[in-house]
């Protein structure tokens, strides 16, 4: 036998072999080519010596689960500075979007202002304890509505003295909060606790029962065509969020706090000049409810510095007030930053502005660095758990705000400060809603 037949024999021997393995085995096992999880798991499993914590990193390497994401698989993702990239992107998103967005929201404040005028007219006739000459007097404006949400919005509701009476100012407990004690006061005689204090619930209940029957009376003139509604109004209903009086508008479309003011007197002025080092004295006394379990929350009023925050937002530069509103935009759209208020938002920026008085570091091209000086600030604020009012250092603005909420925004600030993928995290930061 030759060599060329010794070697054809043993080539169909061996495709021979080869035949009876495929057909007493599985006919697609040449199909898998790679092992699956769990097959990668098992052999993880079986190395005896990894502790668990290796052992979660060595799976989460075999399954590329956790595996950090390669520059080249983010589309833009070149090397630039994060403050750069937000100047410019943070520039397009005030232009287009927050402008647009400010457009609603200025005829969302139109609208409602002309109700609630509308609606305490009605109410002069139902009662005299509320009054709006104060308001006349003082050329009131839409503008003087606070923003709470695109879609609700705060207004003060004057609350009417005889002008014969006696006002002293107690300091309470809590900081930024006051006793009004009355005397010679016939019209407030059923809202003044035994010790002559005037009990801020009281006078809300009042506010509530007296629109209440205003807006019934409103109602009932439109059915019978003896008045109507401002254009775009269909219905209006007065109700209570716990100790808060609210107006519906268009079953909730809009929604209007009202909260009772009284203005400190003249004579008072000087005495509250103390409560703030920053500003002037604050001009008004609100009833708002109580966040917290207060010494006496029934008697309770809340300083209002509304005039010298206005004069303060006034006074904001075009960088300052595009940070801001930028800011108010991405917590409309972020359901986590939504835990902040406005006026979280606004106290803080005002104190960024303190830290920062170079005028040059406030201009457009620097808008970047100045958001994240803000974010900054923010988490810092977070990490303390204290977050000063303006006017009033001593007073806590996160004292109401639960640990968990804190650590949730602490954690989103913090992703917004130094992201892993700068050009993705513009583009959440900025995304269009």
């Amino acid at each position: 036998m030759s060599f060329q037949d010794i070697r054809r024999q043993k080539t169909v021997l061996a495709m021979r072999k080869r035949s009876l393995d495929v057909g007493n085995g599985d006919p697609r096992r040449h199909l898998q080519r790679f092992p699956s999880d769990s097959d990668l798991y098992r052999k993880v499993l079986h190395k005896k010596a990894m502790s668990h914590t290796n052992l979660h990193k060595k799976f989460a390497s075999c399954t590329q689960l956790n595996k950090p994401a390669q520059t080249s698989q983010h589309q833009n993702c070149k090397i630039f500075k994060y403050a750069e990239k937000l100047t410019i992107e943070l520039n397009k998103f005030y232009f287009q979007q927050v402008k647009e967005n400010r457009v609603r929201v200025r005829r969302n404040k139109s609208l409602a202002f002309s109700v609630v005028f509308k609606a305490l007219i009605h109410a002069q006739v139902v009662s005299d304890r509320f009054t709006l000459g104060d308001s006349l007097r003082s050329g009131s404006r839409q503008g003087d509505m606070v923003e709470k949400e695109n879609d609700r919005f705060e207004f003060e509701v004057p609350v009417y003295l005889d002008g014969n009476e006696k006002i002293f100012i107690h300091r309470a407990e809590e900081d930024g909060f006051i006793r009004l004690q009355l005397e010679h006061c016939e019209t407030w005689n059923d809202c003044i606790d035994s010790e002559g204090f005037l009990s801020a619930n009281l006078v809300r209940s009042k506010l509530q029962l007296t629109m209440k029957n205003a807006i019934k009376n409103l109602n009932h003139d439109v059915e019978q065509g003896a008045d109507e509604f401002p254009r775009g109004i269909e219905s209006l209903e007065v109700l209570c969020e716990g100790s808060t009086i609210v107006l519906h508008i268009n079953d909730g479309f809009l929604v209007v706090e009202l909260i009772p003011t009284i203005p400190i007197p003249k004579t008072s002025l000087e005495w509250c000049r103390r409560f703030s080092a920053k500003s002037g004295p604050p001009s008004d006394v609100v009833g708002k409810s109580c966040p917290l379990p207060m010494s006496d929350p029934e008697t309770l009023w809340k300083l209002s510095f509304k005039s010298e925050e206005k004069k303060k937002f006034i006074s904001l530069g075009t960088t300052k007030f595009r940070v801001l509103l930028s800011l108010v935009e991405m917590r409309e759209r972020d359901k986590t930053l939504r835990e902040l208020s406005l006026y979280h938002l606004q106290t803080i920026l005002f104190h960024t502005g303190d830290k920062i008085t170079d005028p040059l570091k406030w201009c457009t091209d620097k808008i970047g660095d100045r958001f994240l000086d803000v974010l900054g600030l923010l988490e810092k604020l977070l990490e303390n758990k204290n977050c000063p009012h303006y006017f009033l250092p001593q007073a806590n603005l996160f004292s109401s705000m639960n640990s968990v909420t804190v650590s949730t925004l602490k954690d989103r600030v913090r992703r917004m400060l130094k992201p892993s993928c700068v050009a993705c995290s513009v583009k959440t930061i900025c995304k269009k809603g």
